[in-house]
């Protein structure tokens, strides 16, 4: 089989590796995610 062929059918079969989700943008989702966790487990504590 031509070796053309074969890279161009095994590049057609590659998937999307993001999907559309911003990589960046999650990333700060999360971590503001984890710092308003981190200010409700700190501040709000009841064992003081």
């Amino acid at each position: 089989m031509n070796a053309h062929l074969l890279s161009v059918v095994a590049e057609g079969t590659t998937p999307n590796r993001y999907s559309g989700i911003n990589p960046t943008l999650n990333a700060a989702v999360v971590m503001g995610l984890f710092l308003v966790l981190l200010f409700l487990v700190t501040r709000l504590n009841k064992d003081k």
